[in-house]
């Protein structure tokens, strides 16, 4: 039954809908009925349960339910007429309603105002016993660690099998394989593939024909190509079928001869068809049986990660957003606990209000459906309140089918048909668009499909004026372009355009809104920038908009719901300009980064620089300075000095290449309090930039505002939902899909019997056809969601695409040709629906142009303090600058990383010797030995720990951990110098990667440092470079610092490759290695920190007594048999005391 809503007569119990179309006042009547339920039914709002979807929405509808508590307690003496006020005020006394309202504004704090989720953590852990829920749980888990897990055991286990080279090549890691499916893996639905199509008549055929077939195709595949190596490129190809067909078919490798066996290629002509027949019968189905075997490897890893993502979360009481629904979903269902479960939390909250109902899925729905059970006496209310014609979330989930249930189980369903927002003219044009026939017929036409009807609303405002405009444009303007060979962007065929034919809508209007902001009023008052919004599908549609608006000196915000800051140009320019200072010797990586916006060199430029031997090094030197800064004195100091001194941002996006790239800046800031290495970091950013690949990322990611200024708005259809503007443009709505170009390998789709959802790994035609037909139908309701967005004018744009067809506007009216779209629009213009005009028709072009307002004149403030410019922040790093070490803040890592192998040849010799050189096998070890507890160690944890933070490092090392296992235990059983070893040492007499910070008070003779390391070396030059004035805070991290003996020794860790042999480890080849980095001047000043903090410390404190002296652990060599890997330096007292002094200003006595 469905009926107009009335807020004061909806019944307060059983199954109630409300379809609310947009711009009707949704908000509105939920606060109405809230009121209602506070006054008759005397439920305190902890009882009232509401719900929505986003904790921004719930937020707001806080905010707006509390406004209406007070307006209605603030006029409730005033008589109001209305009957909605009438019928509250007949409810209870005065007094009594009165303070039942007053109740409710004092505990709105706690009104039971939650998201979905939000409700089902809620209830799992206030009713834990029934649930079933540890006290300790992790309730919102981050998963993507624990797949990654998962994918890291399947890839090892894989790696022994022969298919191993097909699923490397599909997907090169664990990181790529979740990067494609780490969704499809968190989630629920099932996932099927297609089953493997048996060729093995087909393969018998061949190898039977195969002696005549192969001579065939070596005379007309082979001995017929015109150059030797496409002869040779042939010969290869027979000699790799030759080889196959020894075998049967279960063990052919069907991507190698899928790959091989171009059908434009080979097998191409009749004539070949003919010689061949058992071949090109092969070639025929091997593209279905590459699809098969895709979607197989697929499949597997996609299960095995699954389960053991269930188990992992089992084991570590972990919960993550999907499983707050899906246990509490489980619980409900359960025959033993869930009835008990359900009376208990109707019983807290007896009511539910659940906005935006249509961006429900079922298993959310299935939990309202077990609490609010319509066969109670009497029945609870549950009210539903959505419109199917808005459920544009498909992609998170969002699922209409759980609305059309709903529906069907409802005892009511309501219509909102009253639209408060737009004026009568703009409302009358979608009502005609989206009704689909002449509003005066009886019934509309199928426009939305799968049973949503379209009911056409009034218009509530009549007061509601249009844009006052001297041209003649209407409220709700079509514009269209019809096909011209002429223009740029026409097909081939002359027939219509491609997708570059978009930029005459794009430039038609930026012309028309130059022209509005010049001629155009609302109300009286001249139209500003931020009053129109154009909306378009993706960022793509966005550039070619802001384009065309900067060509008529214009300026926009794009604001985006999903785009990610990681997927962003400035994104991968950045990656590439920080690769390239931390790796300056590569010159590869180091004209790559110079030819960033970042450093802002263009081609011209670059060929210069490599004509100039001076313009090279002083280009180098710049780069070695920014790397010394990054070592020295963190990430954000370098970071913010190539931001400013150096970005150069094109200028047809400066704004936001600016907004783009501090917004990276800051997250790349806070990931470097984790990952303090310049290596690490650049890993957690490349591994975050692949994780965001097609994905909105965290709210935290999401691209922000170009300018608060009252710029005009370019939106998302997605991010307009919610919204409104004055004037709205719709430009690229008739462009359509390319349903040809590309089969997807994988859709979601719903049954036609129960409408249960699930994937489908290389779809069959009629799962292809259902994807389809949902997709289309999603698309209709994104083009309603953006046509109900404008107030006073809606401008819909349409041109004679090639893909006309399969876009919403064309599904809308049925058209099927530009002429079908062209008539149906006239004949609407005709019957005062709209108005029409020709772009291509003469005068059409909108010929003013915006005069923007004069700047006002800025007067700088002047800064009158004084600021230290010889004060910094200074290592080891920046004292020993152009002296090639790892560095205080960077502890030694290897300069050059080794390419990786082949994952399927493991590296030969020893783990200690194979592990690959560079900074992430130096990260790999500082972290083991940071963590490890000595004399407990718990290897499986930091093996683990490393696995899941170094997968690319131990891929292919055979039986790493337990090679890993034994080169730790050997390392800590080593004897030290000290008479210990790492085993013999207690967690508590050690500390770990120990921060220093001690200040430099200026030393007035910089040159002192080098006497003072001279000194020390007896004499031996210390190549330093030109000395600077130290004033500022000296600052470093030593790996390891422990007492043994009433004794404390300070411990560096060096993964340096000296050799492959225990003896390149030995003392002499220590020694030298130490004085050719400098790490002398290191172990100094890490001493110097230790003397400064023991005397701080200990009462008796005497450096004669309690310094034990500096090792220097080379973790390569070290071993419990032998005398290498270890460096030993007793404390050197006289150059303690001169560097103390010296970094005080004050003598010493030499």
């Amino acid at each position: 039954m469905t009926e107009p809503l009335c807020a004061h007569t909806l019944p307060l119990h059983g199954r109630q809908l409300i379809e609310a179309s947009a711009g009707t006042g949704k908000t509105f009547n939920i606060a109405r009925l809230f009121l209602r339920l506070l006054v008759e039914r005397e439920l305190p709002v902890q009882q009232i349960l509401v719900m929505t979807f986003t904790r921004a929405a719930t937020a707001e509808l806080k905010g707006r339910l509390a406004q209406a508590i007070n307006s209605a307690l603030e006029g409730w003496d005033a008589g109001s007429t209305e009957p909605f006020f009438t019928h509250l005020h007949a409810q209870q006394p005065a007094a009594r309603a009165r303070a039942l309202l007053r109740r409710a504004l004092l505990d709105m704090d706690e009104a039971a105002i939650f998201t979905i989720h939000g409700f089902c953590k809620r209830a799992l852990t206030q009713q834990a016993f029934r649930s079933g829920i540890s006290f300790h749980a992790d309730m919102e888990a981050q998963t993507r660690s624990l797949i990654l897990e998962a994918l890291q055991d399947w890839y090892r286990q894989q790696s022994q099998e022969a298919g191993f080279v097909d699923l490397y090549a599909l997907w090169s890691g664990p990181e790529a394989f979740f990067a494609s499916w780490g969704r499809v893996i968190a989630g629920t639905e099932p996932v099927q593939a297609p089953a493997m199509p048996d060729l093995g008549s087909v393969w018998r055929d061949l190898r039977a024909a195969w002696p005549e077939e192969s001579k065939a195709f070596h005379d007309l595949d082979v001995a017929k190509r015109r150059s030797a190596h496409m002869r040779a490129e042939a010969e290869s190809v027979l000699d790799a079928l030759s080889m196959a067909l020894e075998a049967d078919w279960q063990a052919a490798p069907v991507a190698q001869l899928a790959s091989i066996l171009a059908p434009k290629t080979y097998v191409n002509t009749d004539a070949k068809q003919t010689r061949m027949p058992a071949l090109y019968a092969l070639m025929q189905q091997l593209p279905a049986a590459l699809r098969a075997h895709r979607a197989a490897l697929a499949q597997a890893g996609i299960d095995y990660a699954r389960k053991h993502l269930a188990e992992a979360k089992d084991r570590l009481d972990q919960l993550d957003f999907s499983d707050l629904v899906s246990r509490l979903r489980l619980r409900l269902q359960d025959v033993q606990q869930g009835p008990a479960l359900a009376a208990a939390l109707l019983q807290q909250y007896p009511v539910a209000l659940v906005d935006e109902f249509q961006d429900t899925d079922p298993e959310q729905y299935d939990i309202l459906n077990a609490i609010y059970r319509s066969d109670l006496q009497p029945a609870p209310l549950l009210c539903m309140i959505g419109d199917p014609k808005q459920a544009i979330y498909g992609f998170r989930g969002g699922d209409v089918f759980a609305y059309l249930q709903a529906r069907e189980d409802a005892d009511t369903q309501w219509v909102m048909d009253t639209n408060y927002r737009s004026t009568a003219g703009v409302i009358r044009g979608y009502n005609r668009l989206f009704y689909g026939r002449e509003l005066s017929a009886a019934t509309g036409a199928d426009v939305f499909g799968f049973g949503i009807d379209y009911h056409p609303v009034q218009a509530g405002r009549a007061e509601l004026a249009g844009l006052q405009d001297p041209a003649p444009r209407g409220s709700f303007q079509w514009c269209l372009l019809p096909p011209d060979p002429a223009l740029a962007g026409t097909d081939k065929r002359g027939t219509g355009y491609t997708r570059a034919g978009q930029q005459h809508l794009a430039r038609w209007s930026a012309r028309e809104i130059a022209r509005l902001l010049g001629e155009a009023c609302v109300d009286g008052v001249a139209l500003s920038p931020a009053d129109i919004a154009i909306l378009v599908r993706d960022r793509f549609e966005a550039t070619a908009m802001q384009n065309a608006l900067r060509e008529v000196g214009l300026d926009a915000v794009y604001l985006s719901a999903s785009d990610n800051v990681f997927n962003s140009e400035e994104a991968a320019s950045l990656q590439q300009a920080l690769q390239g200072i931390l790796h300056l010797e590569d010159d590869q990586l180091l004209v790559a980064a110079l030819a960033t916006p970042w450093l802002g060199y263009d081609t011209a430029a670059l060929y210069a620089l490599r004509q100039d031997e001076h313009l090279w090094a002083a280009a180098c030197a710049e780069l070695a300075a920014l790397r010394q800064q990054w070592f020295g004195q963190g990430f954000m100091k370098m970071a913010l000095g190539l931001y400013q001194r150096h970005l150069q941002p094109l200028p047809a996006r400066h704004e936001r290449t600016l907004t783009n790239s501090l917004h990276l800046l800051e997250l790349l800031q806070a990931a470097s309090q984790h990952h303090r290495q310049p290596e690490a970091l650049l890993h957690w950013f490349a591994t975050a930039r692949l994780e965001a690949d097609g994905s909105s990322g965290t709210e935290i990611q999401q691209l922000r505002l170009e300018s608060d200024g009252k710029l005009i708005r370019l939106v998302t259809l997605h991010g307009a939902k919610g919204l409104e503007y004055p004037v709205v443009f719709l430009p690229f709505v008739s462009y359509g899909r390319d349903e040809g170009r590309q089969r997807p390998g994988i859709v979601r789709y719903h049954q036609r019997d129960d409408f249960s959802a699930r994937h489908a790994l290389e779809p069959t035609e009629q799962e292809l056809a259902y994807y389809r037909e949902e997709q289309a139908a999603e698309d209709i309701r994104l083009l309603y969601v953006g046509a109900t967005r404008g107030v006073r004018r809606v401008y819909l744009m349409a041109a004679a695409f090639t893909s006309l067809r399969t876009s919403p506007l064309a599904r809308c009216l049925s058209a099927v040709s530009w002429e079908a779209l062209q008539n149906q629009v006239e004949d609407m213009a005709a019957a005062g629906d709209c108005t029409s005009l020709l772009l291509d028709a003469p005068g059409s072009a909108p010929a003013v142009a915006a005069t923007a307002a004069p700047a006002a004149v800025l007067t700088p403030a002047r800064f009158t303090g004084r600021i230290e410019r010889d004060w910094w922040l200074s290592s080891f790093s920046a004292l020993t600058r152009n002296v090639r070490h790892g560095g205080l803040s960077t502890p030694d890592r290897d300069g050059a990383a080794a390419p990786l192998a082949d994952p399927s040849v493991p590296a030969a010799g020893e783990l200690r010797f194979a592990l690959r050189r560079g900074a992430e096998a130096g990260n790999l070890l500082h972290d083991v030995l940071e963590h490890l507890d000595f004399q407990h160690p718990d290897f499986e944890q930091a093996l683990d720990q490393a696995e899941r933070r170094y997968p690319n490092l131990l891929l292919g090392q055979a039986d790493w951990r337990t090679a890993l296992t034994q080169w730790l235990t050997q390392q800590l059983t080593a004897p030290l110098p000290s008479g210990a070893r790492l085993a013999d040492l207690a967690h508590h007499t050690t500390l770990r990667e120990v921060e220093f910070y001690f200040p430099m008070q200026g030393s007035d003779d910089p040159d002192a440092l080098g006497r003072i390391l001279t000194r020390h070396r007896k004499g031996s030059e210390a190549p330093l470079p030109a000395p600077v004035r130290l004033k500022g805070m000296m600052h470093g991290y030593i790996d390891l610092v422990y007492a043994w003996e009433n004794r404390y020794y300070v411990v560096d860790y060096k993964s340096t490759f000296l050799g492959n042999r225990l003896g390149d480890y030995g003392a002499a080849a220590l020694a030298a290695d130490v004085q050719q980095n400098v790490y002398d001047l290191q172990y100094l000043l890490y001493t110097l920190a230790l003397h400064r903090y023991l005397r701080t410390r200990l009462p008796d404190y005497d450096p004669t007594q309690h310094l034990g002296g500096v090792h220097y652990l080379y973790l390569r060599g070290l071993h419990p048999q032998g005398d290498t890997g270890v460096y030993h330096s007793a404390v050197d007292l006289e150059a303690l005391a001169a560097l103390d002094a010296f970094f005080q200003a004050r003598e010493t006595s030499a």
